[in-house]
């Protein structure tokens, strides 16, 4: 017998070993990497279904994959693709066999052709020149996402993953699974993978770095190319906070979930034992909320800090590698971790909100003697984004550079204090910017 899966964590291989007896077997597991992949996320604003049309426009002429959660979310947004002049076909399980079967030749056989699917698309499907995938609703899991991402790229060249999540993602996810007629511990299994991959999707850590990691790969480095390793997305520094809660899994001994953890961070431990109030990690954490704890938590676990150890179906939450563990707690290794999802959803503003943030964003205001140097910013924005085949908005967005524009920094400790100009990007364009300054300003 002979058992081959592309995307299986450790548990799900231990699982297919013993429902095919494989116990005594061979085990071969090759890397999860995908080199080729460019790797990103961004938070939902409503459907999504605008947004999704800004990025196919950003990349005509080129074949991709828009995965939709439902039929008719994915008929509606094939037909708004199809209304802006984007050759969008639909595919899934409520279209006719035989259509379904004439949509799929066309897309093969095209050279840029745009199919908006569900989930019903994707197996067997062998197009390599797919240049993008984008879900315009995230998928089910990280195992999922994996395997959907995988479709673009496949011949080795330079391709795209993009994702669309929000808040109320999250929660239907959750209804959906509350709704299973499943045992409950397989609801606690599925539940935990529907967390970790908002945690990765609203991390702060290299996205297919935590990928490889939820996979089994040790020793992962950071893909350098995702939208985190670029620093496109902000971030706080959590490090203090890490300590205390690398400190609180070493001192309770690896014996205990997140949830019992975090209420020992908060103080909020019920009946708590002489010995647990008398750990100086006891009530320590004030500084975060318990879900503010709990992102923190999925945020270690995706650095591969800490690890989920599963005794008797419950994750019980120990230190992982203990080089990066040190070197936090010395203070060598930072740790950041994403803004929260704390922004109402559109509509839920006050009409005043509405109308101080209406028309375009304060940030991209430029005065008329900037203007010269903003548009030489973005000149060599575009050169840039099409030497690297990326979309602009990946090297810098267009605020980024009206401040950098108006306050004409002059080495790169002032270029660093701009907002969008994290260590990445200071490392990777920082020297190409001060060059288009001085040219601009001689």
């Amino acid at each position: 017998r002979l058992a081959v899966t592309a995307t299986a964590d450790t548990r799900t291989r231990e699982d297919i070993r013993t429902e095919l007896r494989l116990q005594d077997s061979a085990e071969f597991v090759a890397s999860f990497a995908r080199p080729e992949l460019a790797l990103s996320a961004e938070r939902k604003r409503g459907a999504g279904h605008k947004r999704v049309l800004e990025l196919v426009a950003a990349r005509p002429d080129r074949s991709g994959v828009i995965y939709a959660g439902s039929r008719d979310g994915v008929d509606k947004l094939a037909e708004t693709l199809r209304g802006e002049g984007v050759p969008a076909l639909a595919y899934h399980a409520g279209l006719d066999k035989n259509l379904r079967a004439e949509r799929l030749e066309k897309f093969l056989e095209a050279d840029a052709a745009v199919m908006v699917a569900t989930i019903a698309f994707g197996m067997g499907v062998d197009k390599p020149d797919v240049r993008y995938v984008i879900h315009a609703d995230p998928p089910a899991s990280i195992e999922a996402y994996w395997q959907e991402i995988g479709r673009a790229g496949r011949d080795g060249d330079p391709a795209e993953g993009i994702t669309l999540y929000g808040a109320s993602d999250m929660a239907w996810a959750f209804r959906r699974l509350d709704g299973r007629d499943v045992d409950e511990s397989v609801k606690q299994v599925q539940g935990r993978k529907v967390r970790q991959l908002y945690a990765m999707l609203d991390g702060a850590a290299c996205r297919a770095a935590a990928v490889r990691r939820y996979f089994g790969e040790e020793g992962v480095d950071a893909c350098g190319q995702c939208d985190l390793c670029l620093g496109t997305v902000e971030t706080v520094d959590a490090t203090e906070a890490a300590q205390k809660a690398l400190s609180a899994v070493h001192r309770m001994g690896g014996r205990f979930g997140r949830v019992r953890l975090v209420d020992h961070l908060l103080g909020k431990t019920k009946t708590p034992s002489a010995f647990e109030a008398g750990l100086s990690t006891f009530g320590v954490g004030q500084e975060l909320s318990a879900a503010g704890w709990r992102d923190l938590f999925d945020q270690l676990l995706f650095d591969g800090l800490l690890r989920e150890n599963h005794e008797d179906g419950y994750p019980l939450i120990g230190l992982g590698e203990l080089e990066g563990v040190k070197a936090v707690y010395r203070g060598e290794r930072r740790v950041a971790l994403r803004k929260g999802m704390d922004d109402p959803e559109p509509g839920a503003r006050s009409s005043r909100a509405r109308k101080k943030t209406s028309g375009s964003s304060a940030a991209t205001v430029i005065a008329p003697h900037d203007q010269p140097l903003f548009d030489a910013l973005r000149a060599w924005r575009r050169d840039e984004a099409a030497r690297q085949h990326l979309p602009p908005y990946v090297i810098f967005h267009d605020r980024t550079l009206a401040e950098i524009a108006a306050k004409k920094p002059k080495g790169l400790p002032s270029l660093a204090a701009i907002s969008g100009v994290g260590e990445g990007k200071l490392e990777r364009y920082g020297e190409a910017v001060l060059e288009v300054l001085n040219a601009a300003t001689v």
